[in-house]
């Protein structure tokens, strides 16, 4: 006799489809671009919780999309035509910045959404003119992030 089975939800495939969530059909595009088909239980459960303005922490698996979870409904809440820092992001490592950066810029593709990285051991110069085309969203390392203001403040 073989014991019966219990279904554990996956924490990387959820239920509903990209589709059934309430977002912009540029950030639609910018997701199908990405080769998204459905969002991951940790992105489903956090987007109507953050469009709605709520603080959230989750915590969940290497590779189950936090990136996303954050990225879209930050994108999402960000108005078309805003031409000013919208977003700050600090991440721990200058490579996770970019990772996100990166990641963010794709899914906003559609969206005219400019993403800058901010970290230290770089040229300044050249992160300072994409900022002065005002980043909607902007992506810092912890230890960057005081420059970030500085720079915010002076421009």
């Amino acid at each position: 006799m073989t014991e019966p089975t219990t279904s554990t939800p996956s924490d990387y495939v959820a239920t509903v489809s990209f589709d059934e969530l309430p977002l912009s059909a540029e950030l639609r595009q910018g997701i199908k671009d990405r080769g998204y088909e459905k969002p991951t239980p940790v992105q489903a459960a956090v987007l109507g919780p953050i469009l709605a303005g709520k603080d959230v922490i989750c915590r969940s698996k290497t590779g189950t999309g936090k990136t996303a979870a954050f990225g879209i409904p930050l994108l999402e809440r960000i108005p078309a035509g805003t031409r000013k820092a919208s977003a700050i992001v600090l991440c721990n490592t200058r490579e996770l910045a970019l990772q996100v950066a990166q990641e963010v810029q794709a899914l906003g593709k559609h969206k005219d959404v400019s993403v800058v990285a901010i970290y230290g051991g770089a040229p300044w110069m050249r992160r300072r003119r994409r900022c002065a085309k005002a980043p909607r969203s902007s992506w810092a390392r912890r230890a960057a992030s005081w420059t970030t203001s500085a720079a915010a403040r002076s421009s």
